[in-house]
């Protein structure tokens, strides 16, 4: 039998999520401190405390290892974990990181508009357009659920 959680995360003081990628890999290139944490980020957090609230010995856990099925061995086996996606969350309010189709040039929003069909390495695409050169797709901006179901 499944179970479905909402997990609230709330910092003590102060949070500092660093980019999801290996730190040796990152050579002399400064890695960016980013909000919010990336999915990766979070699920790692719930894995870790699902282990740690079973005593789990961190040393020793494998892949064959029987909390595996539930939270996963490495990088990319989740177990029986599923992520349908995360919202911040102001005044109990969810907020929902805004679509990619919305992008802004000076303070104007628009969406782009998904162009002809061009010949592509990948075959036959239809690529988006943008109505006014230089438009960027928002980064770092979050719609409530009213906004989000608006657009």
């Amino acid at each position: 039998m499944s179970q479905q959680w909402t997990v609230k995360f709330s910092p003590v003081d102060t949070w500092f999520f660093k980019e999801s990628r290996n730190m040796d890999d990152s050579g002399a290139i400064l890695m960016e401190s980013l909000f919010p944490a990336s999915i990766k980020t979070l699920l790692g957090a719930i894995r870790t405390y699902i282990g740690n609230s079973r005593q789990i010995d961190w040393t020793s856990f494998s892949a064959e290892s029987e909390l595996a099925t539930t939270i996963g061995y490495g990088e990319q086996d989740l177990g029986a974990l599923v992520c349908n996606g995360f919202s911040l969350e102001k005044n109990g309010e969810s907020h929902y990181a805004a679509p990619l189709n919305i992008v802004s040039k000076d303070g104007m929003y628009e969406f782009f508009e998904i162009g002809q069909a061009v010949q592509t390495d990948l075959g036959l695409c239809y690529l988006p357009e943008m109505k006014t050169a230089g438009s960027k797709p928002l980064e770092n901006h979050y719609l409530s659920k009213a906004d989000w179901e608006y657009v």
